[in-house]
């Protein structure tokens, strides 16, 4: 051994044992051998274990069986087979058709006795009524019947000649009808609508009533809405001609119609007008349009006679409001006749008063 410098001790020096680099305890252990080695063959678990196996069935003999043996008949011709299996004839058609024949032959039957019956009852309540039988009054009949009246004997005899009664307000004459297959060309042309002027638009639309926003619902839920009529709501004079008459704008309603229009009616209301006001109103200007519609004859000949337009007008007027309470039954809004500018009054009206008043003037009622 040396030292650090490699040189041996001295004698009679102790001698130390030279440390180990590094220590034992700080050398790693020798690598493991790679591959390991194998380990021992295990032996096989047989499951489960014989004791427990279930035997297995072994194949057992079949029996032999001798085959079957059918002889054969001797004749063939005289072979017949087994009664299960021999055919049976069908007779259903003929159990059928006799069932079918059966009932209709009870039914002939039946009828023939029935109408036998029948007819030996009327034979014996029918019979003749001898001359010399007595008539036996009904005690319930305490009047005696009326004599029939007498036919004249002369069948051709001419019918008595009636005189045509005097036009007046009660007899109202019918339109005269021409020969000329246009003469009611006018009156159709009209409700063509080929003439009509559009219908302007409305402004300045407020509530109708309380329940109602626009008078077309009111109508409707009347049933009083005829079809393709419109109500415009405007001020303006030139197209509501009953805005002219309105002094008190706030409170009051004004309404017109206007044939040129044909189906619309013009209206207009204050912001504190009676809802009632406004219903009545709107009655009386669909009345005017009832007038030219139903009866055009009477109106046109009216307006192209000699009569003055003031009676014609006053006529029309009181006509459209009596109709609202007369002939359409609203005779709640009576109580309101004197605020307006047309009122019924004690008018005695009629459904032909219109046209009897118009005869009454001269107006002669032409066919148009």
């Amino acid at each position: 051994m040396s030292d650090t410098n490699g040189t041996p001790p001295a004698e009679g020096q102790p001698q130390y044992p030279q440390p180990q680099y590094p220590p034992p305890r700080f050398q790693a252990p020798p690598p493991p051998s790679y591959p390991p080695p194998l380990l021992p063959p295990q032996p096989v678990v047989q499951y489960p274990p014989p004791q427990y196996r279930q035997p297995q069935p072994q194949p057992q003999p079949q029996p032999q069986y001798a085959q079957p043996h059918f002889p054969q008949p001797q004749d063939p011709q005289q072979y017949r087979p087994p009664a299960a299996f021999q055919q049976k004839p069908d007779h259903t058609t003929r159990n059928v058709l006799i069932a079918v024949f059966g009932s209709l032959g009870a039914l002939m039957i039946a009828g023939l006795v029935v109408i036998v019956v029948v007819a030996a009852s009327v034979l014996s309540n029918a019979g003749p009524i001898l001359a010399d039988d007595p008539v036996i009054p009904d005690p319930y009949v305490t009047s005696t019947p009326e004599p029939e009246p007498s036919i004249s004997a002369d069948p051709l005899e001419p019918d008595p000649i009636v005189p045509d009664p005097v036009p007046s307000e009660t007899t109202v004459p019918q339109p005269e009808q021409s020969g000329d297959p246009f003469a009611n060309a006018q009156e159709l042309k009209f409700k063509s609508g080929e003439n009509w002027l559009s219908r302007p638009a409305s402004k300045n639309i407020t509530r109708f009533n309380d329940k109602y926003d626009l008078p077309e619902n009111w109508l409707k839920s009347i049933d009083r809405l005829p079809d393709g009529l419109g109500i415009v709501i405007t001020n303006d004079k030139e197209l509501n001609c009953g805005w002219t008459l309105v002094y008190q704008p706030d409170s009051q309603v004004g309404g017109c119609y206007r044939p040129e229009y044909g189906k619309t009616l013009f209206m207009y209301w204050g912001k504190n007008a009676l809802p009632q006001m406004k219903e009545l109103v709107l009655l009386h200007e669909l009345s005017h349009f009832v007038q030219e519609w139903d009866h055009f004859d009477a109106v046109t000949s009216a307006y192209q006679s000699d009569v003055s337009q003031s009676d014609v007008t006053k006529i029309i007027e009181t006509d459209a409001t009596c109709r609202v309470y007369d002939e359409w039954g609203y005779d709640k809004y009576r109580y309101l006749d004197d605020s307006t500018s047309s009122p019924c009054g004690g008018t005695d009206w009629r459904p032909d008063w219109m046209e009897a008043k118009f005869v009454k003037f001269g107006v002669t009622i032409e066919d148009w």
